[in-house]
């Protein structure tokens, strides 16, 4: 056997290859010295089919077939993969792209750092017609110049003409209570107001996430507090969708 097969030397040899280029199983084994008909390579062989299988996983390549698959390194073909449709708030401008996720489309291979990515859309829809999307699914793939382009495969979710411009407010909306909440903090900070959640709260919340709590045992917890009795008013705007401002006060008892 000539080489080790790991994931990294694995990746390594694949990698040499052509964008378009079949990769064949049998080429995979003859580079690594491998024969499928020898019970001594059994062994190495599984665990080039395991690291095959997680370079699948990650996004690296495409197997295509069963017990001897051809390999297809996946940042040269088109991914199908959700996206998103932020609308900007002047009108007439196109919107941006982004992942559905807002993950990446660079795989960590190797030991690399995820990079961010900037979509381009080609189409043939109008502006207008762009800005009443709001997720769809597309075919992403890289240009010769690094960048990357997605194709609509399919819409999968739309706004409303009403919809689209209540998205631009909203937008806005959040931008004026990011400036608001800065003067608020500052009040409350000179107040002596406790406006976050302690370390010991975060703490146990994230200790019931990782044991995994069922809800309705929660809800019979002994050392819950019923405050449905208090008369919370919410302040949030009358065209509101979210309605989350809600606020109760109360004389100190002293």
């Amino acid at each position: 056997m000539d080489n080790m097969v790991t994931q990294e030397t694995l990746w390594t040899f694949l990698n040499q290859h052509n964008a378009t280029e079949e990769i064949a199983y049998q080429t995979i084994l003859d580079h690594f010295g491998l024969d499928a008909e020898k019970d001594t390579d059994r062994e190495e062989i599984k665990n080039l089919q395991t690291a095959l299988q997680k370079l699948e996983t990650i996004g690296a390549l495409a197997l295509s077939g069963y017990s001897a698959p051809s390999v297809y390194l996946q940042k040269d073909l088109p991914v199908e993969i959700g996206i998103k449709f932020n609308v900007p708030k002047q009108e007439g401008k196109a919107p941006s792209i982004v992942l559905a996720d807002r993950g990446i489309i660079e795989r960590k291979i190797a030991g690399e750092k995820f990079k961010p990515v900037k979509l381009n859309l080609k189409t043939d829809l109008s502006i207008e017609d762009q800005r009443l999307i709001e997720r769809a699914n597309a075919y992403v793939w890289q240009e010769a110049d690094g960048s990357y382009t997605a194709e609509i495969s399919k819409v999968t979710a739309k706004r409303t003409p009403k919809e689209a411009e209540q998205s631009v407010q909203d937008q806005q909306k959040a931008k004026n209570a990011s400036n608001k909440s800065t003067a608020t903090v500052e009040v409350l900070n000179e107040m002596g107001i406790p406006h976050s959640f302690s370390q010991a709260a975060l703490d146990q919340a994230n200790q019931m996430i990782i044991d995994n709590k069922d809800p309705a045992e929660l809800l019979e917890m002994s050392n819950r507090k019923d405050l449905r009795h208090i008369p919370f008013v919410t302040i949030d705007g009358e065209k509101t969708r979210t309605r989350d401002d809600a606020v109760y006060a109360e004389a100190d008892q002293a």
